[in-house]
């Protein structure tokens, strides 16, 4: 691959897991909104199907945010190993997919938390 090809496919690699990215961001925002706004309206079965279905549907955003930045490091290390002269995009073993991982799933257990407390406040009232 050229140098100008190896260009193109990091930045569109970078964009696709920004984009991933940004729809995580966006389920975890509107299921945390959904359950302050309305834990108290709903009933139990409801709110245990709607975790259920937002627990499940988180897999895909993260996988896809996963993959995408992991390819993006392999693709940048084998650009600064065919082209070392030229842009370093990363250095180092690709330990960062494994934390935005570890950040997805931080997040996705705060709100799962969050709903936990919200449900059990709003039945005690």
């Amino acid at each position: 691959m050229s140098e100008y090809e190896y260009m193109i496919l990091l930045s569109t690699l970078k964009s696709e897991a920004a984009v991933h990215g940004e729809h995580v961001v966006t389920a975890i925002s509107a299921y945390v909104l959904v359950v302050f706004f309305a834990s108290n309206k709903l009933p139990t079965l409801f709110t245990s199907l709607l975790t259920l279905v937002y627990s499940c549907f988180m897999i895909v955003p993260v996988y896809s945010s996963y993959a995408a930045a992991d390819q993006a490091i392999k693709v940048g290390i084998r650009y600064s190993t065919e082209y070392p002269e030229g842009f370093r995009y990363l250095k180092g073993d690709g330990n960062f997919t494994e934390a935005i991982l570890v950040l997805y799933f931080v997040a996705w257990l705060l709100s799962i938390c969050f709903a936990i407390y919200r449900f059990r406040s709003a039945r005690l009232a």
